[in-house]
């Protein structure tokens, strides 16, 4: 398993052109059998390059989950077979929708 911690503050950030190569990197290093490993990141991109991994079946989504504290309480949100995610709290990869709002409304 591998624990995708989203931390906006904290977490890793990349350049947009190292995304595709960073995620190819912790996909080929991760063993199934070895139990989770978890990467703290805060770039919205890096998640969705791993829920595109998922749809191409690179990955599966049961080898794949999300984190997020929110309001003290931490948010486990796992992917479908396609990748996506039924689940969108509040604050989680969402401050380029909240810039893009200001710039339509």
């Amino acid at each position: 398993m591998i624990n995708i911690w989203y931390d906006p503050k904290n977490g890793l950030a990349l350049r947009d052109a190292e995304v595709s190569q960073y995620v190819t990197d912790v996909i080929k290093s991760h063993d199934p059998h070895y139990g989770t490993s978890t990467i703290c990141i805060s770039s919205e991109l890096i998640v969705q390059e791993f829920r595109t991994r998922i749809k191409l079946g690179e990955i599966s989504h049961d080898h794949i989950k999300f984190s997020f504290l929110t309001d003290g309480h931490e948010i486990e949100i796992r992917p479908d077979k396609n990748g996506r995610l039924e689940q969108w709290p509040d604050g989680f990869c969402d401050y380029n929708d909240k810039l893009l709002d200001k710039l339509i409304f």
